[in-house]
């Protein structure tokens, strides 16, 4: 069975994610890329957010990585209360994180062709520990 995108997973009853399967010149080349885009967020008075990973050349794009699903439930459910995040802002992810990654950053969404208008999206950069810390000083 193939896989349509935009492809659509409810995380629950108030937060979707949308995932895209798009092309950018990267380098020397096109390459694929996924953007998770959530739908949801701004329920508690977050704006939405974006996150874009790059597909392996070997791999099969309809093969979603599961895990950024699992970390926006998790900031769906942090900024639920008083916690918000914007611009500028960071958040830990805990010691494994995410990829490996245990630290992301907020910064504007890059618009892609052929996603939704991103003006008020909050982009997802994914960084280590040392670069964490570097870029908050």
């Amino acid at each position: 069975m193939s896989m349509q995108f935009p492809h659509t997973v409810t995380i629950d009853r108030s937060l979707t994610v949308e995932v895209y399967l798009h092309e950018f010149f990267l380098g020397d080349r096109n390459r694929s890329c996924w953007t998770y885009l959530t739908k949801g967020m701004t329920v508690h008075g977050q704006r939405e957010m974006a996150l874009s990973l790059l597909v392996d050349d070997d791999a099969d794009p309809t093969d979603l990585p599961k895990t950024p699903l699992k970390m926006f439930k998790l900031l769906h459910e942090r900024t639920s209360g008083d916690r918000q995040v914007d611009l500028g802002g960071s958040t830990r992810l805990g010691q494994t994180g995410i990829f490996g990654f245990p630290c992301l950053f907020y910064v504007p969404a890059i618009q892609f062709y052929h996603l939704r208008n991103l003006d008020d999206v909050l982009g997802l950069i994914l960084m280590h520990e040392e670069a964490f810390e570097y870029a908050r000083q």
